[in-house]
């Protein structure tokens, strides 16, 4: 949508990859107990059982965030239509613009800090390949 400069994009898809796979992987630390839910979801998860699953919805959506990505790209279902990829980053941007939003009026300082740059980055990035 903003960027036709197919270098970029591809650059941009890439980091994109890699920030969902990171997310992914600090998920999975948190549900095999090497991160403590407590930082995780604004602070407000209360038993383990709503962290898996707090954390099994997280770690889909970021795995069908990656698959959105590469069918942007052109690497996965190269018949549909460009729109569907566009729409999708589009609903992305205005999804992680919200989350940034959260992260600021998180329970644990922790998150504020480390998250909210984060998907403050995820919502630029899948507004520029959208």
């Amino acid at each position: 949508m903003f960027l036709k400069d197919t270098k970029i994009q591809k650059k941009i898809s890439n980091v994109l990859i890699l920030l969902f796979a990171a997310v992914i992987l600090f998920h999975c630390c948190v549900v095999f107990g090497l991160v403590p839910y407590s930082i995780v979801w604004g602070g407000r998860l209360r038993t383990i059982r709503e962290m898996y699953i707090f954390e099994l919805i997280s770690i889909s959506l970021n795995i069908s965030f990656i698959y959105i990505v590469l069918i942007r790209r052109g690497t996965l279902h190269k018949n549909l239509t460009p729109k569907f990829g566009r729409l999708a980053l589009l609903i992305l941007s205005v999804l992680f613009s919200f989350n940034t939003a959260g992260n600021l009026l998180a329970v644990d300082s922790l998150e504020t800090i480390l998250f909210t740059p984060i998907t403050f980055l995820l919502a630029l990035l899948c507004l520029l390949l959208a």
